[in-house]
């Protein structure tokens, strides 16, 4: 977002050079990429992070640089003289009514009708903010929408009153195959997902997007209509990517402007143009709102002993108190909310004692923070861990390769093998990615058996693998599966050996991995051990 150092001004008094302001801005959060010289002024190239909406506008970034440099806020000014009739003797709500059919999406829209309107050109400090920031001045109603967009973060849309077919403004859904032609030129052919703002009888404007350029304010308009309102975000990203439609305002209703915003950028608007001419406005305001949009986060405690832990750095009440009444939070002193901290409207952002302390954190300077010797000590690595390698040496070292399966499996795959190698029942997955992903594997077994079989149909025959890895069974009176190391290994071999050869291979990597593992070999006499019960289906060599 670029910002104007000369803007910045109209809301806090900033008695630095350029570069300092850069620089401060930048350890707060809001990184400075450049710095262009406009005039006698400077424009800032800020990057702003999504979930900072509020700082889409010039206040916003004077509300931080206020506070990183202790100084006040300048009051915005939002009176303008209203009369109460119109020369036909009708006041607001008699001139035009606002009807909201899907308050689900727009859940505040605020309208306010303005007469005797003299839209010519700008003065040169109007033109002279705009033209900074990279916009073209227009006339004199569409330039100050944009200056108030570009100064408060709030999206704000003109209508020519004369050109609205009707005396009604409806926020509906489209008709299917509706036509749109937008403010830039380009046409569209709209869906049911889309929400518009409609007359009697047309789309007059695509909501949170772009106006319709068949109602838009020029040099002969003398009625304004003007809208500021507070659509739902995910909506109008959706519509802003099936149409490839974008505009400043639609970025930042992407983004969730602040709700109270919508009637204070009304006002400030019509204070701006009531200053610069003779208009006149009709007292009073159209507003809907949806009944749970207010609703906001329940007052946050922060602890200093927290804010302490944290950051690494003891944090003095008043610092804190400091930061975060500058930034706009406000401390409760009633109640059972004492001490406790009321988050603004425009920091949707925060909602845990986590996000006030980093708020401290930004604002004080994590630069600041002490530095610390960090201890690093070296932790040895467990004997099984050790052991683990040495067997999977051992096993590269035979000609076998390490293979890698899953720790789920199939219930009926391979039952047999499961049955007499593991006691008890496998842990059913209650939620499985996948069909063939049921349960808990009991054996390294059945996956690289799956893997023999995959070489085989692609015509690998002979096939040396093994794995070291965790499976998993019961015990009685646990109610979690023990996990325990296992090995396996599979020799598939079709190369023409005969006779006892394959059996004596095997059973030689056997005595090779017990030797490794100190396995007493009386245990394991060739006459007598057999690890595989006569039940199992197998056969063992002779």
């Amino acid at each position: 977002m670029k910002v104007s150092l000369n803007w910045l001004q109209d809301h806090v008094k900033v008695d630095l050079p350029v570069e300092d302001v850069a620089f401060k801005l930048t350890m707060c959060g809001l990184n400075c990429e450049s710095i262009e010289k406009h005039g006698d002024d400077h424009v800032l190239e800020l990057e702003i992070s999504s979930n900072r909406p509020d700082l889409l506008g010039h206040r916003g970034v004077a509300r931080e640089l206020a506070c990183l440099l202790g100084l006040p806020l300048h009051p915005l000014k939002l009176d303008y003289p209203v009369i109460e009739k119109d020369p036909d003797g009708r006041n607001l709500d008699e001139v035009v009514a606002v009807v909201v059919d899907d308050e689900d999406r727009c859940g505040r829209y605020v309208a306010r009708v303005a007469l005797d309107v003299k839209s010519g050109p700008s003065p040169p400090w109007l033109r002279q903010r705009i033209e900074a920031i990279g916009l073209r001045s227009i006339n004199l109603v569409v330039d100050l929408s944009n200056f108030v967009l570009m100064d408060l973060g709030q999206p704000l849309h003109t209508f020519d009153l004369d050109l609205l077919e009707g005396d009604e403004v409806v926020i509906r859904r489209a008709l299917g195959g509706e036509k749109f032609a937008a403010i830039d030129g380009s046409d569209h052919e709209l869906d049911a997902e889309d929400l518009v703002i409609a007359d009697s009888a047309r789309v007059v404007a695509l909501a949170g997007v772009m106006g319709g350029s068949r109602t838009e304010v020029g040099g002969k308009s003398s009625r304004i209509l003007l809208e500021s309102a507070w659509f739902e975000p995910v909506p109008v990203r959706e519509t802003c990517r099936r149409l490839l439609l974008n505009s400043d305002s639609s970025h930042r209703f992407e983004r969730r402007v602040d709700v109270d915003g919508a009637d204070i950028a009304s006002r400030r608007f019509f204070h701006l143009l009531c200053r610069e001419t003779d208009t006149q406005v009709l007292a009073g305001c159209l507003e809907t709102m949806r009944e749970d949009l207010l609703l906001s986060v329940p007052p946050i405690t922060v602890r200093p002993e927290r804010v302490e832990l944290i950051l690494g750095e003891a944090i003095s009440e008043q610092e804190i108190t400091r930061i975060l009444a500058g930034l706009g939070f406000v401390e409760e002193t009633e109640g059972d909310a004492a001490g406790k901290w009321s988050v603004p409207s425009w920091r949707a952002d925060c909602s845990r004692e986590i996000d006030l302390i980093e708020e401290v954190g930004r604002i004080h300077g994590l630069d600041r923070v002490p530095d610390r010797q960090m201890e690093v000590r070296t932790v040895p690595e467990a004997d099984s861990a050790q052991l683990s390698e040495r067997v999977k040496s051992l096993m590269e070292g035979t000609g076998h390769h390490e293979s890698l399966t899953f720790s789920f499996g199939t219930a009926g795959e391979f039952v047999e093998i499961g049955n007499w190698w593991c006691a008890g029942e496998p842990w059913i997955v209650r939620n499985p990615v996948r069909s063939n992903e049921g349960i808990l594997r009991r054996s390294v077994l059945p996956g690289l058996l799956s893997c023999v079989r995959g070489n085989r149909l692609h015509g690998v025959e002979t096939v040396r693998l093994f794995e070291v890895a965790r499976v998993f069974h019961r015990r009685e009176g646990m109610d979690r599966p023990v996990e325990k190391i296992h090995l396996a290994w599979v020799h598939s071999c079709f190369d023409g050996v005969e006779g006892t050869e394959a059996y004596r291979e095997v059973r030689g990597v056997a005595d090779a991995v017990l030797d490794l593992l100190r396995i007493d070999k009386h245990v394991r006499s060739s006459a007598t051990w057999n690890p595989v019960p006569d039940d199992s289906g197998m056969l063992p060599g002779s």
